[in-house]
Order: structure tokens, then C-alpha cells, then sequence
């Protein structure tokens, strides 16, 4: 469906579509228990959602009667999804396992292509960010080495991949080009942040911080 809204439903475990055009609500989907976050490869024309039952579901977004696959991602707990349209890779945070899953998108199958563990980082120096945060004026200490890594983004045009790392107060920057996959930086924010956002014009990160 084109110019379509997505929205999940936890008390349904489902995915509504709206028609924005109408507007109107087309269809109901469902999905997992309890959906969490949600992507869409609008190139590929899948539906990916995370659920509190540790599945990933994604969907043929042009033929929603049924979901298309279920793939079990990480040990427990995926919290966040986003999609790499150029690559038609699918990064999937697991909140309890510290890794980040890397699913192949880019055939009939999806299948998966390795793990990111956040544990085991090369990077030794925790950076801060140049405008720091906007609500505290300073960016959080780091707090442990458990990060249980919330939501995530990916920029399409770089291929960066940044992680919101709940218990860590703190960024991961995955350099995803060429399947390198490679943890280049953390970047210490606002206290337990949970959601990131990318305005990729301007390259600027946005970060939601709950414990600020």
C-alpha cells in the first residue's frame, strides 16, 4: 500500500494500515505479542515489527493477509528495528542479549547474516557530543557495561548504523558499509536513551533520553 500509515496495537497484538489519501483505515494485520517498533523497506515493499515475544515478523507490504516469514532474532527482548533500504539489510536491537542481529533482505528469503555484539567493542575512548544535551546541558556519565541497547536507526546514504544504549547512556556508531560492521565510536548522551532519530540531509542526530 503506497502513502500508507502503520500503526501497531498492543492491546490487538496487530498492525493497523490507514490510507492517507482518505483518510481510512484499509486493513488490519496481526503480528506478534505485544509489537514494539516497526520499519518499512520501501523498496522491497516489507513490513518488519519487532514483538515482546522475541520474533521478528516481517510482511509483504503489497499482500498483507499474512505475514511472510517469522525469524527468531537474539536471545530475548528485540526492542528496535530499522531497515538499510539501499542494502536491504534489517538491524534488529536485542535488548537482554547486548547484540545487534543483521538479517539479508534482499531476496524472497530473509535470512540471518551475523550478529554485532556490543560487548565486545575495539573502541577504547567514549566520546561526548559536540551540542550537548539540550535538557541537561551536560551528557551523562557511562554507567556499566551492560548496555541493553533500546532503539536504532540507520542512515541510507553512509550506512551508519547508530545505537540508542538504555543502560549505558550512551550512542554505538556501526560503520555497515561493506558488511564491515565494525563499532567505530560511542557517543555519550542524555541518561537512558531509548529512541534516536536522523534528519539525513544535515547528518544531525536527535536522541530521546527517558531518565533526563
Amino acid at each position: 500500500y503506497s502513502n500508507s500509515t502503520y500503526i501497531m496495537d498492543n492491546d490487538t497484538d496487530s498492525v493497523t494500515i490507514i490510507d492517507n489519501a482518505k483518510p481510512k483505515i484499509i486493513k488490519s494485520v496481526q503480528v506478534g505479542e505485544s509489537p514494539n517498533n516497526i520499519d518499512i523497506d520501501p523498496r522491497s515493499r516489507m513490513l518488519f515489527v519487532t514483538s515482546d515475544d522475541d520474533i521478528l515478523h516481517p510482511m509483504v507490504v503489497v499482500n498483507l493477509n499474512q505475514t511472510s516469514n517469522t525469524i527468531k532474532v537474539g536471545n530475548k527482548s528485540p526492542s528496535g528495528v530499522a531497515v538499510d533500504p539501499s542494502t536491504h539489510l534489517i538491524y534488529v536491537a536485542n535488548f537482554d542479549s547486548d547484540n545487534i542481529t543483521v538479517l539479508n533482505g534482499s531476496g524472497t528469503n530473509i535470512y540471518k547474516f551475523q550478529d554485532i555484539s556490543l560487548n565486545n567493542q575495539t573502541v577504547s575512548a567514549f566520546k561526548s557530543l559536540v551540542n550537548k544535551s539540550l535538557i541537561e546541558g551536560q551528557p551523562a556519565t557511562k554507567k556499566s557495561n551492560s548496555f541493553k541497547p533500546s532503539g536504532l536507526i540507520v542512515n541510507p546514504n553512509t550506512h551508519m548504523i547508530y545505537v540508542a544504549n538504555f543502560n549505558d547512556n550512551s550512542i554505538s556508531v556501526i560503520d555497515g558499509s561493506n558488511n564491515r560492521f565494525k563499532i567505530i565510536s560511542n557517543i555519550l548522551v542524555g541518561s537512558n536513551p531509548t529512541k534516536v532519530a536522523l534528519d539525513i540531509n544535515n547528518n544531525t542526530l536527535y536522541v530521546v533520553n527517558q531518565g533526563s
